[in-house]
């Protein structure tokens, strides 16, 4: 029988459970810790990384010294996966779904247990994003995976520093929708990552402005092509509003059909300002600004990395972090990137059906 609310404190086990291995490509160290899938990372404020995700079909949270040695490890009770992660200076919260409703957890710095809530909607919640409103409580998008796509709604939710709801909307479309990110407007509104689908039509690409308390202000479509699927996976926002926006569609050669990264930009009014297409067989899965004032996006399979120039989505370069991979095999599959302070890149992800992440010194 499962122990609710494991948390193990781990020495010496990373030994027996987790493989890693140094690589030439420049990766500091790699690990795979058992049967599952990695959806988010942090580095804290202790100066540790966390890790969520999926562990043999239950939701999981690693924490792990710089140089990925396991130190804590919390295991959910019942089926289901974290998808996303928030942390302030008293704890970790974690956000994700259990048994197709929404859930949040909240870990102390230690790995203790805290408090975790479960939230039935009408809409069965399998994927979430967590993240401070203010220093009192959190905002929350979920929805159905993107492949699913069941559903007509999504939810927004407010939540204040126990987990409790303050509001909720439960947008409806008339079509099946799920929202998969979001960022803060400087006014306090909402800017989601939607893909809907209407009858039995491909999905569609969708990026849309809420306020808190879920009233549409814009939606806007990505140049959808009725004949090919398409979804928005990612967003960031810049100093100066600008939201970029990265995810997948589909793309025809000859005969064949397959998938292709793309990234976009627009205003916090809605206005397309360039759309770029990146990798073939591939799909933008994260997306962030660098030090540098680059935009990055981190595709899903390899861990190819597309480097752009923020005012027109020129591309400046392109990284492989796997040289030894084809796209097309999905082997490694990537969900998340953070730029750590000294440069290097830290991955989550899935590899060989496993739970994996790793440390990279990025570009040399």
């Amino acid at each position: 029988m499962r122990n609710a609310f494991q948390v193990t404190s781990v020495i010496l086990l990373i030994i027996l459970t987790s493989c890693s291995r140094e690589d030439n490509n420049g990766f500091l160290w790699e690990k795979s810790h058992g049967e599952g899938s990695a959806f988010a990372s942090f580095y804290t404020n202790d100066s540790l990384f966390i890790f969520a995700g999926s562990l043999s079909g239950y939701p999981a949270a690693l924490k792990t010294t710089l140089s990925g040695r396991l130190i804590y490890q919390f295991d959910g009770e019942h089926p289901g996966a974290f998808t996303s992660l928030t942390e302030d200076t008293s704890g970790i919260t974690l956000a994700g779904s259990s048994e197709g409703r929404l859930m949040v957890t909240r870990l102390s710095d230690r790995f203790h247990y805290l408090w975790s809530r479960t939230y039935d909607f009408s809409t069965e919640i399998e994927t979430a994003r967590i993240a401070r409103w203010d220093d009192d409580s959190f905002v929350v998008v979920a929805g159905d995976w993107i492949d699913s796509l069941r559903y007509n709604s999504f939810l927004i939710l407010l939540l204040d520093g126990d987990g409790e709801i303050i509001s909720m909307a439960e947008p409806s479309r008339g079509y099946t929708i799920t929202v998969n990110d979001m960022v803060k407007t400087g006014n306090n509104d909402l800017i989601t990552a939607l893909t809907r689908k209407e009858g039995g039509d491909k999905s569609q690409a969708v990026i849309a402005r809420f306020d808190i308390s879920g009233n549409l202000i814009w939606e806007r479509e990505l140049y959808n092509n009725p004949e090919f699927g398409a979804s928005v996976i990612s967003l960031t926002k810049g100093t100066d509003e600008i939201v970029y926006a990265t995810g997948s569609t589909e793309i025809t050669e000859g005969e064949s059909l397959f998938t292709s990264s793309w990234v976009a930009a627009f205003t916090a009014a809605g206005d397309l300002l360039w759309k770029r297409y990146l990798e073939n067989s591939n799909s933008g899965e994260d997306i962030m600004i660098n030090k540098t004032d680059q935009l990055m996006v981190m595709n899903r399979n390899c861990g190819i990395i597309n480097y752009l120039s923020l005012p027109d989505g020129t591309i400046v370069e392109r990284f492989r972090m796997y040289d030894a991979c084809d796209p097309s095999e999905h082997m490694i599959e990537l969900s998340s990137m953070n730029i750590l302070p000294g440069g290097e890149y830290l991955v989550t992800g899935r590899r060989s059906g496993k739970f994996y992440y790793a440390r990279h010194r990025g570009p040399e």
